[in-house]
């Protein structure tokens, strides 16, 4: 569309609506509301439009001058020109320049009211668009006018064709200067209206502007108002809290009051009932007395009445008593020897009672120890009276054994045990001398065995109980804990069953730490304190009928006390690499190989065909217990304890069982390896991230 028809649709009036009002109220006319409405002069707006100064400027507070570049009128230029445009504000607050600085204040600050400027330039527009439309019909004119001269040029060079005289000739240049003059006047009327024709698009790419930049401010006002909104809500929320805050506190002030009243009003009425207490007692004990003053004879008489005849029975008893004790005193000095009668009477009695009790206490103490085992023993060796008495008559049958008979029994027993070389010769030693104890009448050295899970301790507990020739009874400080208050009656009885032993008791505590834990960490229930006391009491002297073997994985979390007890600490450590080599193979024979010969020899078996499964085949284990892939297994199973060891082989055992060709290779046992050593680094990392 034509630029020149936008213009003039533009400054065409807006046609006039009918003015509604809401909110209950009736129609009205426009001239109601707007009132001095009057012709703008688009000239003169024109003409300020044109001296109007236009500047681009940022603003201070829009992170330290670094905002975007605006284009507008500045308050002071623009007071002068359009001082409706311009209000001045006597304390303008602005934002900080910096961000969290003070804000900046300014006295008479000129603010611009852009829509006043915009109507000025609306007015302009539509002055411009009038001009415009002026210069299009006076174009209008002078283009017809042409037309016309051109015509009459045509018709004077039809004549000038036609005649040739020399006054014709005349009046042909005469028409043409005229025809040229028109036409260097509309070539300047034309330019002169390509002009306004720029100036207008220039004036409606301002005003186009203007109305960004009235937007822009518009969206930025909303912003500020937002932040101050939100700041008064906060402000007012901060102000509710404290008002809240004073009422509560008011509130409980007077609730104090109220109360100090009640009490008080309380107390006023226990006076007064108390007193009228009083008051009734009083007049109670003075109507008594007035009572007993009217009946005082009668009283007196009875009272003496009952006084002579309770002197008479207590005087007749008295005698009575005297005569008999006379007698018997008089019998018995005549028969010394009823005098010892009756002292051996009464010795014998308090004997038969003592005897009895004791008696009692032992039977059921024999009686304990023989049907049954005390609630905190989950597993002993300790036999019945047959098997005590089997034991006894072998062992006479053998005699003792001497030193080297008791160093090589220890060999022997702890020869399938994988230990360091220096943590199995103390084991060694510990356990031939606490068996010479016995025969020195020495007391028994009580030992802690602390270190990783899975090292070996509950196994090392039992091969000493073996080889020390003790009974072995295995406790957990976990079964302490539920019993609660009956956790010390059961301790007691636990220490009771270890004396009546013939052979005496190893009595290893596994898990100590849950119930011998450090007292100084505050957190011990009163049942676990008494607990821990009832053992400390048991434990206290040097003891030659048990011998105590705790076994904890926190070995800094038991008690001071119970670390004193310990006469042994051996400290059991994750394995190296020659005692993995070594569990490697020990576990692979035993849980893989002598488990697949076993197979295959029941199934050899002429009963095998009738008694054998549904599934059952012969095993085949082709990998060999010396083979290149314990190497690699060494090397994979860095940092897993002895149980995880075992459990690598009772893997592979389970895969010989339950795959479908019933044998083993080395890639299966290396597979069933690796998967176990990364569920072990597995378990690791769950355990390093609580």
């Amino acid at each position: 569309m034509n630029p020149l028809i936008l213009l003039i649709l533009a400054a065409l009036p807006a046609p006039s609506l009918p003015l509604h009002l809401t909110g209950g109220g009736t129609n009205a006319n426009i001239s109601q509301v707007y009132v001095d409405v009057l012709p703008a002069n688009t000239s003169q707006h024109l003409a300020v439009i044109k001296h109007l100064p236009v500047s681009t400027y940022t603003l201070s507070y829009e992170r330290g001058g670094k905002g975007r570049v605006r284009v507008g009128a500045i308050g002071p230029d623009l007071v002068q020109l359009i001082p409706e445009a311009v209000e001045v504000v006597r304390d303008k607050r602005l934002p900080p320049v910096e961000k969290g600085g003070p804000p900046v204040m300014i006295d008479n600050f000129f603010n611009v009211h852009n829509d006043v400027v915009f109507m000025y330039s609306v007015g302009a527009t539509q002055e411009l668009s009038q001009s415009l439309a002026a210069l299009t019909a006076q174009l209008g004119l002078e283009t017809n006018k042409t037309a016309e001269i051109f015509d009459g040029i045509e018709k004077l060079e039809l004549l000038t064709s036609e005649a040739s005289d020399g006054g014709a000739e005349v009046a042909m240049r005469e028409a043409a200067a005229e025809a040229k003059q028109i036409s260097a006047a509309l070539e300047l009327e034309t330019a002169r209206a390509e002009e306004e024709l720029q100036y207008a698009d220039l004036i409606k790419k301002q005003e186009i502007e203007q109305l960004k930049r009235n937007e822009e401010l518009v969206s930025s006002r909303l912003v500020r108002e937002d932040e101050s909104g939100r700041l008064r809500a906060s402000s007012a929320m901060q102000a509710k809290v404290e008002m809240a805050k004073m009422v509560e506190e008011e509130r409980g002030k007077s609730e104090e009051v109220l109360s100090e009243a009640r009490h008080q009003r309380e107390l006023e009425i226990q006076r007064m009932k108390e007193a009228m207490k009083m008051e009734t007692a009083r007049a109670e004990a003075l109507a008594k007395a007035e009572a007993e003053r009217m009946n005082e004879d009668v009283k007196l008489r009875m009272i003496k009445a009952e006084a002579e005849e309770a002197r008479r029975r207590n005087v007749a008893a008295v005698k009575e008593a005297f005569q008999w004790i006379g007698k018997g005193f008089d019998s018995l000095m005549s028969n010394p020897k009823d005098v010892l009668v009756m002292i051996g009477y009464f010795a014998a009695l308090a004997l038969a009672v003592y005897v009895s009790r004791e008696l009692a206490n032992l039977c059921r103490v024999i009686l304990e120890s023989i049907i049954g085992k005390p609630t905190l023993v989950r597993e002993t060796t300790k036999k019945n009276i047959v098997g005590e008495a089997w034991d006894w008559l072998k062992e006479t049958v053998k005699g003792k054994r001497s030193n080297k008979q008791q160093n090589e029994e220890a060999q022997r027993v702890f020869d399938d045990v994988v230990l360091p070389a220096g943590l199995k010769a103390r084991v060694i030693s510990l356990a031939c001398s606490a068996a010479k104890a016995r025969d020195y009448d020495a007391p028994h050295r009580h030992v802690l065995l602390y270190g990783p899970p899975g090292t070996g301790k509950t196994m090392v507990a039992k091969k000493l109980a073996q080889c020390v020739g003790m009974d072995y009874a295995m406790c957990s400080g976990g079964d302490v804990g539920p019993l609660g208050s009956d956790g010390v009656t059961q301790i007691h009885n636990l220490f009771r069953w270890a004396k009546i032993s013939r052979k005496g008791v190893l009595l290893f505590i596994d898990e100590a730490e849950a119930f011998l834990a450090s007292r100084s960490n505050g957190s011990m229930s009163e049942s676990a304190h008494n607990a821990l006391n009832a053992l400390l009491y048991n434990t206290g002297g040097e003891r030659k009928d048990f011998m105590l073997v705790l076994a904890t994985n926190r070995a800094e979390d038991l008690d001071a006390a119970v670390l004193d007890r310990c006469d042994e600490s051996l400290f059991f450590d994750l394995p190296g690499q020659p005692e993995r080599e070594t569990l490697i193979r020990q576990y692979f024979r035993k849980y893989v190989v002598e488990a697949a010969d076993e197979v295959n020899r029941l199934m050899n078996r002429w009963w095998a065909p009738w008694a054998r499964r549904g599934g059952v085949q012969e095993l085949r284990v082709d990998a060999k217990a010396d083979g290149d892939w314990v190497k690699r297994a060494v090397a994979t199973t860095d940092g897993m304890s002895g149980r995880e060891l075992a459990k690598c082989m009772i893997g592979v055992q389970a895969v010989m069982y339950g795959g479908g060709e019933g044998k083993v290779s080395n890639e299966t046992v290396t597979k069933v390896i690796a998967t176990k050593s990364q569920e072990h680094k597995d378990k690791r990392t769950m355990m390093a991230q609580r």
